[in-house]
């Protein structure tokens, strides 16, 4: 563990996962001394970089193995819910997929979450495979694009 010069830190970022990583990178460039906590271990194990594989991370040391409680509306039922417990969290053991939430979700977050205010942020961190778009950012540092195939 690294925690600079002293041994302290400015901020401390609590999870490991695609918003704390992005967080305390962001911090890092603006000066400060960051502490990443992340409850699970490095992201080694082999199924992680083999994005057919994920479902047989579920339920594995590299994940929380949480369920749902009963759902009113699903006949009472609970529902497995996968969550990352590794470095990179739940992107970790999702497949490689990359969804943006809805712009209607967004719109009703308010000032300062609407699709039009983040619409800025998910452009520049795309690199979109596929022809140009208004809603598609190309250069940035993680490519994205539609899936090549898919089994009929």
């Amino acid at each position: 563990m690294t925690t600079g010069s002293r041994g302290q830190a400015d901020v401390v970022v609590v999870g490991a996962g695609s918003g704390g990583c992005v967080a305390a990178r962001a911090l890092l460039d603006a000066g400060l001394r960051v502490l990443l906590l992340e409850a699970g271990g490095p992201d080694t194990h082999p199924l992680i970089r083999a994005p057919g594989a994920f479902s047989k991370l579920f339920r594995t040391r590299v994940d929380w193995n949480f369920s749902t409680v009963p759902q009113p509306h699903a006949a009472g039922r609970a529902f497995y819910w996968p969550r990352g417990k590794v470095l990179g969290g739940s992107s970790a053991i999702n497949a490689t997929i990359w969804i943006r939430g809805s712009k209607r979700d967004f719109d009703s977050w308010g000032e300062g979450w609407t699709w039009a205010e983040v619409l800025p942020t998910f452009r520049a961190l795309e690199d979109y495979r596929g022809p140009a778009s208004p809603t598609r950012g190309q250069g940035g540092p993680m490519p994205v694009g539609a899936r090549t195939q898919s089994h009929p």
